[in-house]
């Protein structure tokens, strides 16, 4: 994924904005396909550079301890994978939910399924694997060019490519120092500490990472919805109700999880690690801020990449210097500290500098609460976890750090409304009784 991003500079990027902005269809077209082409353009010179040197990479890296067929492999599927991810941004950016959602399930069908059959029936190892990976990939790239059958067909040009590099090389230097940002933490593990604690660490963020496929769907579809189907007047006032919507799912989903996490490392780990289920709730507490980027799209919709490169950086920097020195103090507790520090400072530091430019009359006092609520849910419940609390505990002391952040983060017409609904609601049960 980094280098589907780095590689074409982000170009995706560039041609979503476009979208925010009046434009004839056609002139949209054609930078969609500009786009496209130096997308592939990029991949395919990467890619045959890298095919090429495939024995010289093979012996210098991996003291040929591989086929150099599994590079060449590697390279094709990099290729199709950075196409993968235009065209799936392509879907979500024309507000296609139902063929971005079809795509990604035929893709990962037909991943799974070749992967059973060329590893566990065939056993052709790393090749099957890689093999499996790459159709899948061809079958969801197929599936999306056919719903955007104009993507090969318009003219080549030139025009507008320059405009959008400007605009999305910036973007790829800051994703790129995110990138390292959020892996900070694990780079100052591995180098710090023994390989246990590396394991131990790294299991619990797996269980973290949980967090994200929950709330996925919403954070990816927000910004797209707010900006292709609402007007300049409606925009901030849908962006500030998005926030608050996404941190009452987040909040609720990650109190949650972490009250379950000594559960569900049971499930997915060797009992060896589940003594790092204390890990997950400030982990957790990183995950969801970090998360909120979607709903503080000011400094990119005003064009202000050069800053969002800038603060990609200073973020960076932060996460490997907070990294290194809470390490040093606390072990795995203080990677699990700076991993919650740092996604707490990216989401100040995106809030602040996206109001700035774009303002957005935000309700920052209960979002400020909201979130201190939440932290302390989270506190707690590692606490818990390092205590060995029973599990019954840890989901009754969650309920109500979820009840109050939720409570805290609706208004007084919204909080009026759900129990006006509620009532309607068990008033017609009751009638039915």
């Amino acid at each position: 994924m980094p280098l589907a991003v780095v590689l074409p500079l982000e170009i995706t990027q560039a041609v979503a904005r476009l979208r925010t902005y009046q434009g004839g269809e056609d002139h949209l077209d054609n930078h969609v396909a500009v786009a496209f082409r130096f997308t592939l353009l990029t991949f395919g010179v990467f890619c045959g550079f890298a095919m090429l040197a495939a024995p010289w990479l093979n012996a210098w890296l991996l003291d040929s301890r591989v086929s150099p067929g599994v590079l060449v492999l590697a390279a094709v599927l990099l290729l199709l994978n950075g196409i993968y991810y235009f065209v799936q941004n392509e879907l979500r950016w024309s507000l296609r939910a139902g063929g971005y959602a079809w795509t990604s399930f035929v893709s990962a069908v037909v991943t799974a399924s070749l992967a059973v059959l060329f590893l566990a029936v065939l056993g052709w190892g790393l090749i099957g694997l890689y093999g499996a990976l790459a159709m899948g990939l061809v079958a969801g790239n197929v599936l999306a060019l056919r719903q955007m059958p104009g993507l090969m067909c318009v003219q080549w040009r030139w025009q507008g490519l320059a405009e959008m590099l400007k605009f999305s090389t910036p973007l790829a230097i800051s994703s790129m120092f995110l990138i390292l940002a959020t892996t900070a933490d694990r780079l100052m593990v591995a180098r710090l500490l023994d390989l246990d604690s590396l394991g131990r660490y790294g299991v619990a963020l797996r269980i973290s990472g949980l967090a994200m496929l929950a709330f996925q769907g919403f954070q990816l579809a927000a910004l797209p919805a707010i900006v292709g189907r609402t007007g300049q007047d409606k925009r901030a006032e849908n962006l500030e109700l998005s926030l608050r919507l996404f941190l009452v799912i987040a909040f609720a989903m990650a109190l949650m999880l972490a009250a379950l996490a000594r559960e569900i490392l049971g499930l997915l780990a060797t009992a060896t690690y589940t003594d790092a289920a204390f890990l997950v709730p400030l982990m957790l507490v990183g995950t969801v801020f970090a998360a909120i980027y979607p709903f503080a799209p000011g400094l990119w919709l005003k064009g202000y990449t050069v800053r969002m490169a800038a603060l990609g950086i200073v973020v960076a920097l932060l996460g490997f210097g907070s990294s290194s020195w809470l390490i040093m103090q606390a072990g795995v507790f203080g990677a699990a500290l700076a991993c919650a520090l740092t996604g707490l400072i990216y989401a100040v530091m995106m809030l602040v500098a996206s109001d700035r430019v774009y303002p957005v009359s935000r309700r920052y006092g209960p979002i400020v609460i909201a979130a201190v609520v939440f932290c302390a849910g989270a506190g707690i419940l590692s606490w818990m976890l390092q205590e060995n609390a029973a599990v019954q505990w840890r989901v009754a002391l969650a309920m109500p750090f979820i009840v109050a952040s939720t409570w805290i983060l609706s208004s007084e017409s919204e909080r009026d409304s759900l129990f006006q609904a509620a009532h309607a609601r068990w008033s017609g049960r009751k009638s039915r009784w």
